[in-house]
């Protein structure tokens, strides 16, 4: 799956690729709930959906859970801030066999 920007209405930029067993996004985490990237299936794809509200409340009740839930996030922000800072170092997309290596 690709994940990708957009800026003032040019075509999708990639930025990073998500493989299986991998979190899209963490917008479901913190307020205000909202996409930071759009995603986009490159070949025939199943996910998983959990309903935002509900993951939190779960996080709520059970705190180790929660803790493990925040640290796994915060690993999937870190790399997207990580690709997008060399987006914007390099303002070209990379290569996809680059970003499939993590």
């Amino acid at each position: 799956m690709s994940l990708e920007t957009r800026r003032d209405g040019d075509k999708p930029l990639p930025l990073d690729c998500v493989g299986a067993g991998q979190f899209i996004g963490w917008s479901w985490l913190l307020p205000p709930y909202h996409w930071h990237f759009s995603a986009r299936a490159l070949e025939a794809t199943k996910a998983v959906f959990f309903y935002g509200s509900w993951l939190r409340k779960q996080c709520e009740q059970d705190s180790v859970f929660g803790f493990e839930m925040v640290k796994r996030m915060a690993t999937v922000v870190v790399r997207r801030l990580e690709m997008t800072q060399q987006y914007i170092r390099h303002p070209s997309p990379l290569p996809l066999s680059l970003r499939l290596s993590w």
